[in-house]
């Protein structure tokens, strides 16, 4: 038997006998005349395991197990426990580069369709994520995998929507080595539809996200696609993103940012909505910066003051306060006037401990109150201000 392992700890891996049945195999790490003596541990006729590990040296054997595995569709929907490409993160770039072929794309592809519980959908995304992470162009020059996974989120709930985002944030990071390097004109096609779709799938996936980890995840993907250039002016990524809104009691406000502010209960939750609100903004036209100069996202940025408990968290808010009120008129910043938001950069200001921070928070304070009118600057005019 080929040696799968190689040092003392044990190595779960996966052999196919046939498409009814896969069996668990444990090899310990031994040597008897140069061999590998296997043990059977278990047989589980209706799922598969595949435990990730540093020793695992020919991968060739779980990846034609995937390849087996994607042409019995049915086993997928009874549930997975680990999904094969957990090998993936603990793995070297040859590891990496072995599942990184058109075969396993097109067994990814064939998987999808059938991607509609939890735990395939956790799967699954866990697999796209690896592969694409840190990948080269040669490994993921696949769009039609990566509009099935956006079909796939669909189906996402609130207990899968971070595996989701995860995967998302890792083939929006650099969209260049996603699209094919065919004719200009295909290319443009293939990136409007890719962003678009991109777009879309995040702001369905907003609707399920309840945790602070996932508005950090969530606001992670909202800033790759704010980054996002294309040649052609078929569509501006920052003024799609602004045009998404949400309804929440019947107020109608942009890319949900007052609903996820309610979930922004950490530094980190609070740092990247808000580093996800100035990607939007910088940079943009007026109209993009006057879709979020509105009373429920000056609402929303109260909330998260409480929970800007760092200099960062204090740093990318008060940024993305400056980024909306700067150059409004008046009456926009009319929405950022209140004494909830006067309040807000008073209790931010304990967390101001470098110059950045100050300087930051500072600018905050002069964008609201530059050119306007008396009873704006009286707000601003308190002794917690004056403290601050």
């Amino acid at each position: 038997m080929q040696s799968l392992a190689q040092g003392t700890r044990p190595v779960i891996v996966l052999r196919c006998c046939n498409l009814s049945a896969f069996h668990v195999s444990a090899y310990s790490a031994h040597e008897r005349c140069g061999c590998i003596e296997p043990r059977i541990c278990a047989t589980t006729p209706s799922s598969f395991i595949v435990i990730a590990s540093p020793y695992l040296s020919n991968s060739a054997v779980v990846v034609d197990v995937l390849l087996d595995i994607s042409t019995s569709a049915p086993y997928l929907s009874k549930g997975v426990e680990q999904q094969p490409a957990t090998v993936l993160p603990l793995a070297d770039a040859s590891v990496k580069a072995a599942f990184a072929t058109t075969a396993i794309v097109d067994a990814l592809e064939r998987m999808l369709p059938n991607a509609t519980t939890p735990n395939v959908i956790r799967s699954l995304s866990a697999v796209i994520r690896n592969l694409t992470e840190g990948a080269v162009a040669s490994v993921v020059n696949a769009p039609s995998l990566l509009f099935s996974f956006f079909r796939v989120t669909r189906s996402a709930t609130s207990s899968t929507v971070v595996c989701c985002l995860r995967a998302i944030c890792s083939f929006t990071s650099d969209l260049v080595l996603f699209i094919p390097s065919s004719s200009q004109s295909v290319r443009d096609e293939v990136e409007l539809m890719f962003v678009r779709d991109a777009i879309d799938s995040i702001f369905r996936l907003s609707d399920h996200v309840a945790t602070p980890n996932a508005v950090s995840w969530l606001s992670r993907a909202i800033c790759n696609m704010a980054k996002v250039t294309l040649r052609r002016n078929l569509l501006a990524p920052k003024k799609f993103l602004a045009q998404k809104t949400t309804t929440i009691d019947g107020v109608v406000t942009k890319f949900a940012v007052a609903r996820l502010s309610t979930y922004a209960t950490t530094p980190d939750a609070v740092r990247w909505l808000s580093t996800a609100i100035s990607n939007i903004i910088s940079g943009a036209n007026t109209s993009v910066t006057a879709t979020f100069a509105t009373p429920a996202v000056a609402e929303a940025a109260v909330r998260m003051s409480y929970h800007a408990t760092t200099p960062d968290a204090v740093l990318c808010l008060s940024t993305a306060m400056s980024n909306i009120i700067s150059g409004a008129l008046p009456s926009v910043k009319a929405a950022f006037a209140t004494s909830a938001v006067v309040e807000a950069v008073a209790r931010m200001s304990h967390n101001a401990t470098t110059s950045k921070v100050v300087c930051s928070l500072s600018e905050a304070i002069a964008c609201t109150t530059e050119g306007a009118d008396a009873s704006v600057k009286t707000m601003f005019a308190t002794t917690s201000i004056v403290e601050t």
